[in-house]
């Protein structure tokens, strides 16, 4: 989907060749969802807003891929990927309540992205890469509160 603003509720997707969602210059909401085991991305999204609220991404290549992209993420399983469970790139990622575990490469990728990470559980992987400009206002560890 490019330039739009799209809302999804209870979708599941199951194998798919690249990606399970692909947003571009738009606004993304899923809401009780599920996106597992596509082959590159779970979702993925440029130059775009993302909401993820109680919603699973597992067993992906990547799980939440965002390029110039913002997040929400609320109440939502991020697990078992084979690559990253979520990569910001330049731009804000705040991550509620949520649990992002047991990807095969780190949990959380920040590059030039502030984040607020609340009430979360990281575990089972390197966990973060503190690489953002504003890693010095975020509170690390497997658990958060």
């Amino acid at each position: 989907m490019t330039s739009s603003d799209v809302a999804l509720r209870n979708v599941s997707s199951d194998w798919t060749s690249a990606f399970g969602v692909l947003v571009e210059d738009g606004r993304l909401t899923l809401v009780d969802s599920s996106i597992t085991n596509s082959d590159q991305m779970g979702v993925t999204a440029w130059n775009s807003d993302v909401t993820l609220i109680d919603s699973n991404l597992t067993g992906n290549g990547e799980g939440l891929s965002l390029h110039d992209s913002g997040a929400l993420v609320s109440g939502s399983t991020i697990s078992e990927n084979r690559a990253v469970g979520i990569t910001g790139l330049r731009e804000r990622v705040a991550l509620f309540d949520s649990t992002v575990s047991r990807n095969r490469g780190v949990n959380v990728w920040l590059e030039d992205a502030p984040a607020v990470i609340k009430s979360c559980v990281l575990s089972g992987a390197s966990s973060l890469t503190p690489t953002a400009s504003t890693a010095s206002e975020r509170h690390f560890g497997h658990r958060t509160t």
